[in-house]
């Protein structure tokens, strides 16, 4: 989960921006090379990508268009996609190229809170159990030492409580036991 997140956003992410250059690689395919600047433009500050398209013999036919903030860009945060298409006869090659800073800064934001998030929950969860556990077991302990008592015919011992649930239906029923057996044995006497 500590690593498996943010790589999963990241490609995540990286998959949708596949997709979207997959659109555009199609549409330039449909339309007159002259509009592409336009739809280019347009696409990358967008999508705050960087993109150059060149012929087929890697003459660069459209240069960069780039809509990265560059002085924000740092060394391994930028991913870079390739794609092929047709246009007129011509096969041409776009490169797309996009910044995943926000990604990486998100994924140390995650690293840094994932430990303490794992110890509030853990502590959390302790603080619960304790006194779900008060909670049951000291019901049980009082009825446990109430039943000790009537074992040694002391009918006098009674645990009175307030609850609705089986805990509460155990010691009324313990107490009613403890009625009718010191009806029986005055009767006895």
């Amino acid at each position: 989960l500590y690593t498996s997140m943010p790589k999963a956003y990241k490609n995540t992410l990286t998959s949708d921006t596949i997709e979207k250059f997959n659109v555009l690689s199609r549409r330039l395919e449909s339309i007159p090379v002259e509009k592409w600047e336009d739809t280019l433009v347009e696409f990358s500050t967008q999508h705050n990508v960087g993109i150059s398209i060149y012929d087929q013999d890697g003459n660069e036919i459209i240069a960069s268009i780039v809509s990265i903030a560059i002085d924000e860009v740092q060394a391994g945060s930028m991913e870079t996609i390739t794609n092929v298409f047709n246009n007129d006869g011509q096969e041409y090659r776009m490169i797309l190229q996009f910044d995943m800073i926000m990604v990486d800064k998100l994924s140390e934001a995650f690293n840094d809170i994932l430990p303490i998030l794992a110890v509030a929950v853990v502590l959390l969860a302790l603080i619960v159990a304790y006194f779900y556990a008060r909670f049951i077991a000291l019901p049980i302990e009082k009825i446990s030492a109430t039943s000790r008592e009537l074992a040694n015919l002391n009918l006098e011992e009674k645990y009175i409580t307030k609850r609705k649930d089986e805990i509460g239906e155990l010691s009324e029923n313990l107490s009613s036991m403890a009625l009718k057996l010191q009806t029986t044995l005055d009767e006895l006497n």
